[in-house]
């Protein structure tokens, strides 16, 4: 399975809301980023990368929403202008 199926795949098993706006603060001010814009650059990453996150994924414990989450959120501060 490709990691974009994979991940298309884990998003709608976990409920995740795309349309979702998070509101972060960039070097010039606050950003709304919505969860779909932060999945479309992580589908986009190097393939290196998409490894290590569905690896990260395949091997954890716990609530892999808050995870997930977790990570879109971290994500969206680093695309934040």
């Amino acid at each position: 399975m490709t990691f974009n199926k994979w991940l298309d795949k884990f998003i709608a098993e976990n409920s995740i809301d795309t349309e979702q706006i998070l509101t972060v603060i960039g070097p010039s001010a606050e950003n709304h980023i919505p969860i779909a814009r932060v999945i479309e650059a992580i589908k986009s990453s190097p393939v290196h990368e998409q490894d290590e996150i569905k690896e990260m994924f395949k091997t954890g414990d716990g609530d892999f929403r808050k995870i997930f989450m977790t990570f879109v959120y971290y994500m969206a501060n680093i695309m934040a202008v």
